[in-house]
């Protein structure tokens, strides 16, 4: 399914943060879901119905026998992927005696409608499907269902319940609720997405937080923007944001340095030899251009490209502080090791060790 990007893309530039989240952590969450699903429905089956001891009057006055197979095979149908297979198993049931539709059920249709991109359906069966045990899940997914509708205020206030559940999900339920009340233009965003940091932050996070503050313009945008554009090199926003970033005070060498090896860290070299030749480009002193060619080598090393990375780690050792010469050392030792010269990377060890 295709879903809508937000009016106000968490990464700038048509890039949406909610869809590419739900795209990489759906899936995770509709297997969990299921297993409690699956857990609850096994619970269930093992004691009498609760409206044969008169606990829930509410519930349905009778049920079709092949409401159970029915929910069965259409969590089974969505697991592998099949949205309108699941629609099918449930809502021909359901259709003949929509009275009797179990909550796990109607949690179940409405994850496939949603899935399916019928959001409007999706949005009214979990509705009703938000009761008892499952009622986080189907929360959630009615929160996720109205986002897409782009009926932000509802969506986050589906969130919220989710996310004060206590459920598995309720700590993703806290970081989708943010994101609601931002596309909401709440006020309320700012502090729904600290609440959310606080659980664990993410790059997506902390820029959804810079645009919740730029929104009620009670913070320092640019200066959580240098913040963001340095701790996150590799986040869509902060190639939007650097000109505007560096334009105001050009990056220092410690800066291009450190966004070097959150780089290396994520496995982007190439990006990162690249941060680390800026950090050369505007080094001035002596021991600032021994601290980038450390960076360029580090750079050269994980790329395997050992030959390049000594002139870098001999200049590095000549130039720097103590802390930064070992360094150096230490990993030209590394690296000829990987180049299979073991006599001379003995001999740096112990130059190393001297």
């Amino acid at each position: 399914m295709q879903r809508p990007c937000p009016d106000v893309p968490l990464h700038g530039g048509g890039y949406c943060a909610a869809s590419n989240e739900f795209v990489k952590l759906g899936r995770w969450v509709r297997t969990l879901a299921f297993i409690v699903l699956l857990a609850v429905s096994n619970a269930a089956s093992a004691r009498p119905p609760a409206w044969i001891d008169g606990s829930a009057s509410s519930l349905p006055s009778r049920v079709d026998p092949a409401m159970p197979l029915a929910a069965e095979r259409g969590g089974e149908a969505l697991r592998h992927g099949d949205a309108l297979g699941a629609i099918g198993a449930i809502a021909t049931v359901a259709d003949l005696a929509p009275e009797a539709i179990s909550p796990d059920a109607a949690l179940t249709l409405g994850v496939a409608q949603f899935e399916a991109g019928r959001l409007a359906s999706a949005a009214a069966t979990l509705h009703a499907a938000a009761t008892g045990p499952l009622e986080p899940w189907a929360d959630y997914y009615l929160g996720e269902a109205l986002f897409y509708l782009r009926d932000y205020g509802p969506a986050a206030d589906a969130f919220a319940r989710a996310a004060t559940s206590g459920a598995a999900v309720s700590e993703r339920a806290g970081r989708r609720r943010a994101e609601a009340l931002l596309q909401a233009r709440s006020p309320l965003a700012l502090a729904a997405f600290d609440a959310a940091i606080r659980s664990g932050e993410t790059a997506d996070l902390a820029w959804g937080r810079i645009l919740a503050a730029k929104l009620v313009g009670s913070r320092d945008p640019g200066g959580m923007m240098r913040e963001f554009w340095r701790r996150f090199p590799d986040h869509p926003a902060a190639d939007l944001i650097e000109r505007a970033v560096t334009a105001r005070q050009p990056a220092t060498v410690a800066e291009r340095v450190d966004r070097s090896e959150r780089l290396l860290r994520r496995g982007l070299a190439k990006r990162a030899f690249t941060e680390a030749d800026l950090a050369g480009a505007a080094a001035t002193t002596r021991p600032e251009r021994a601290v980038a060619a450390l960076a360029r080598a580090k750079a050269f090393v994980a790329m395997r490209d050992y030959r390049p990375a000594e002139p870098s780690l001999r200049a590095a050792a000549a130039d720097g502080e103590p802390d930064v010469a070992s360094d150096a050392l230490f990993l030209l030792g590394k690296a000829k090791l990987k180049a299979a010269d073991p006599v001379a990377a003995r001999a740096v060890f112990e130059e190393v060790a001297a």
